[in-house]
């Protein structure tokens, strides 16, 4: 009898010991299962918050590119129409020496010829003024020839921004009632010295019988 007490007593203690094991691993499961979505949320929003600053960081990168690529843009066409001023500046001083010097070659006489020499040395080399302007004056047989120039058209060159064609209307006075209209054109060939551009050489593309 007392034996059988005694195991019965055993067996009770077994399964409140038992019990009590399983109600502690299901407590402690139970917590790690709760701390185990705190994590997970914590890292999800964590995982968000992230994503979000990568969004921030690549849409300002973007801008940093954009803002960049108009800056480099519009410095370009800056440089582009500053560019654009100084070639159309030269084209417009090219062909200002170009009709300076068809005017000087043709309309002079004895009246102007020293003012029109000195002027030369702004639209022409020294070559051409000693080969136009030779001489102190007119001489008696040259002033027989009068020239007229009533028309100047420049032709700028494509191919090289040295070079101009230049036609003109040249009415050529004899003096013995002979009169004589050309309609030439000529090649000019330009220098820019002492920064003044000016004719260096004439080339004839017909003949006209005269420079």
């Amino acid at each position: 009898m007392d034996k059988k007490i005694t195991v019965i007593m055993v067996a009770f203690l077994f399964l409140i010991s038992v019990s009590a094991n399983l109600y502690s691993f299901n407590k402690l499961s139970n917590e790690e299962s709760e701390i185990n979505k705190k994590n997970a949320l914590v890292l999800s929003s964590k995982e968000n918050e992230v994503n979000e600053l990568k969004e921030q960081i690549e849409i300002l990168e973007s801008k940093e590119v954009n803002s960049k690529t108009e800056k480099s843009e519009e410095g370009q066409e800056g440089i582009d129409e500053v560019t654009e001023q100084l070639e159309a500046s030269n084209v417009s001083e090219l062909e200002n020496a170009a009709e300076r010097f068809v005017d000087y070659s043709f309309n002079v006489n004895e009246e102007n010829y020293a003012l029109v020499k000195a002027n030369a040395e702004n639209y022409m080399t020294d070559e051409m003024i000693e080969t136009l302007f030779s001489s102190d004056g007119i001489s008696e047989e040259e002033m027989k020839l009068k020239t007229t120039v009533d028309q100047i058209d420049v032709f700028t060159s494509n191919v090289d921004e040295n070079q101009a064609i230049v036609h003109y209307e040249i009415k050529l006075d004899y003096g013995n009632g002979y009169e004589e209209n050309l309609k030439p054109f000529v090649l000019l060939h330009f220098i820019t010295e002492n920064g003044k551009i000016k004719v260096s050489k004439l080339e004839a593309i017909n003949d006209i019988g005269g420079i």
